[in-house]
């Protein structure tokens, strides 16, 4: 199906003229790529395959002329068979991440993102489903500044035509300057055939992420966030430790509200002084000392990236930042602002002897004064990033997902993990990450257990159930009410968290709650390199496999909707020469791919795993 540029002859596809300009020259072929060489600049394009099939594209532009180049297109293109596609694009926004889409590909499409928020609007992903075939190929780019992603169908001459893809750095107003002697980064992309139209076959993508960005290990957390969001007091902080730490939480983590003057903090924000008159008053410290008494780590949140036009580090040293309409960015090119801004983080991390930061970025700057992209400023940042790491080898660094403007695979190469929304609903949760897992690995996207107890409610038996409550919105303006089976899968597959007032929860749901996550945490080396499958995604039914990649662990989740049905039939992927353990009895992989597994459902919206065990695993 697609066409490997590597079996024709590479000087062909190197000879490429447009509104651009021209680029041609030598062309030298190589096992796994070709170099295209000419007197003001040579091109390294390389191509690596994994034993799945995922292709990693990447190369590098130099300019080894005497004077300054500028590119004003920088764009990898590959090139299918004609016939009958259909496009699957992802929208991002806030409360409605990931929400993706299959349209048929009848002129072209374009997803594109303007911002440094690299995820803005669109994720970068880019999926081609050959009807007539019944497979296709996705393709993942890995983003440092702002790109675009264009398929259209061309034509080849007479009647017959063509689909071209291209993929790369945002065109518009694009005039990246490149000294002689420097080199730029070629779009970095991974791309492979799937055959399951429903997840893409995205169990391929989440076993490179493994091996490409090996990950720490997997936390529990706490966050005060979704308890009572900015409302920080020392007194109800401090009340959540205790609990958390009988919960198995390995952080605790304060949010925004921290710092600031008085009821004040967001007009604080680049000066990360700590609130002396409101929130904590002047007591983040003794609630740090607290955490590390009861056995966790203490970490904080900070929105390095932004300032309030009103924060006084703003007034005395404006250069420091990058002014774009109504807000400030910090410069992350000027030696003197990173050197100030890495004083004031380390100076923070010392002080309350943090072992997690959660970095959040809410702002959206649109204007690139360099015209690169936002190449530099990104470039800037991972660089600061890179520095702080190495001051603080343990340091757990959480990315927010700033609705989810943020997230994709570049985030992989700065944080640990990524609060992947700020709708911790579960019905809703599963959708997005459901969504998300066709781009991202399990193991970056935090879910968080925002829940609280709710006794009395009206039921047919007697006496009534006590029901868990769970917001069902960002901001708990909706709320419904959870089953803890489901509650418990939703956690699954990630940094497990929970974000809400722990002296509001049932000490029975605590209980519980415990138990699971000192079972979790038995099987953390499973979850920590899991691959994840989407075996049936109706609106009554949801089935996830996790795995290893040999499948020889195995645990499938079936999420039921309203269901009109006792039990629900279906088909894990194994090993077909493999002998499996399921329950008290031992099945063959080829009976499992021939007669499936049929898992009882007790009631709506209610959850059940089942586990697969190789029996010489």
């Amino acid at each position: 199906m697609m066409i490997n540029p590597y079996e024709s002859e590479a000087k062909s596809l190197w000879t490429i003229n447009g509104s651009f300009g021209s680029v041609n020259g030598t062309v030298e072929n190589r096992e796994n790529g070709c170099v295209l060489r000419r007197d003001e600049y040579t091109v390294t394009d390389t191509t690596e395959t994994d034993a799945a099939g995922v292709a990693h594209r990447r190369g590098m532009f130099c300019n080894t002329a005497a004077i300054p180049l500028q590119i004003h297109c920088l764009l990898s293109k590959f090139l299918l068979d004609g016939g009958e596609y259909e496009v699957y694009t992802q929208y991002n926004g806030w409360q409605n991440e990931s929400v993706g889409r299959w349209q048929p590909l009848v002129t072209g499409v374009v997803s594109s993102v303007e911002s440094v928020r690299t995820s803005m609007g669109a994720a970068p992903v880019l999926a081609l489903w050959n009807c007539q075939a019944g497979r296709g190929v996705v393709f993942h780019l890995i983003p440092r500044y702002a790109w675009e992603v264009r398929v259209q169908r061309i034509c080849g001459g007479g009647e017959a035509a063509a689909v071209s893809v291209e993929i790369g750095m945002n065109g518009k107003q694009l005039s990246l300057a490149v000294a002689p002697g420097e080199s730029v980064d070629l779009p970095e992309i991974l791309y492979y055939t799937f055959e399951n139209k429903t997840d893409l076959d995205c169990y391929k993508l989440h076993d490179f992420c493994h091996r490409y960005f090996p990950q720490r290990e997997l936390p529990v957390l706490y966050n005060t966030w979704l308890c009572r969001f900015d409302k920080l007091t020392y007194e109800n902080v401090r009340n959540q430790i205790e609990p958390a730490a009988q919960l198995g939480c390995e952080y605790f983590v304060v949010d925004a509200g921290w710092f600031g003057k008085g009821e004040d903090w967001v007009n604080s924000r680049g000066d990360w002084s700590e609130n002396e008159t409101g929130a904590l008053c002047g007591h983040m410290k003794d609630i740090a000392d607290e955490v590390r008494k009861n056995g966790m780590y203490f970490g904080f949140w900070l929105e390095i990236e932004s300032a309030s036009p009103n924060a006084a580090i703003v007034q005395t040293h404006p250069e420091y930042y990058i002014h774009s309409g109504d807000s400030y960015f910090f410069d992350f090119e000027n030696a003197a602002a990173c050197a100030y801004l890495y004083t004031v983080v380390t100076g923070l991390i010392d002080r309350y002897h943090a072992r997690l930061l959660k970095l959040d970025f809410n702002q959206d700057m649109l204007e690139d004064r360099e015209n690169a992209a936002f190449s530099r400023y990104l470039a800037g940042y991972r660089t600061f990033i890179r520095q702080l790491r190495a001051q603080y080898p343990n340091l757990y660094l959480e990315g927010c997902a700033s609705g989810g403007m943020r997230t994709n695979l570049s985030l992989c190469e700065t944080v640990d993990s990524v609060w992947f929304s700020d709708n911790q609903s579960v019905r809703e949760g599963l959708r997005i990450y459901r969504d998300t897992i066709l781009r991202m690995p399990p193991q970056m996207i935090e879910k968080w257990a925002v829940i609280r107890s709710l006794p009395g409610v009206p039921d047919y038996t007697d006496p009534a159930p006590e029901r868990i409550l769970s917001t069902n919105d960002a901001t708990w303006q909706f709320t419904e009410s959870v089953h803890l089976s489901t509650l418990k899968v939703f956690l699954l597959g990630g940094p497990l968290g929970f974000s809400c007032d722990l002296n509001a929860v049932s000490s029975a749901a605590l209980d519980a709650l415990a138990a699971f996550v000192a079972d979790y945490k038995r099987e953390r080396a499973f979850w920590q390199t899991a691959v994840c499958r989407i075996l049936a995604d109706t609106e009554s039914m949801l089935v996830l496999q996790y795995s290893d990649m040999a499948c020889s662990r195995v645990r499938v989740v079936a999420i039921a909707g309203k269901i009109r049905q006792s039990a629900v039939c279906v088909y894990p992927q194994v090993d077909t020469a493999a002998q499996y353990r399921l329950e008290d009895r031992t099945v063959s992989g080829a009976e499992l791919q021939t007669t499936g597994i049929c898992i009882p459902l007790s009631d709506n919206y209610t959850a059940v795993i089942t586990m697969l065990e190789k029996c010489d695993a």
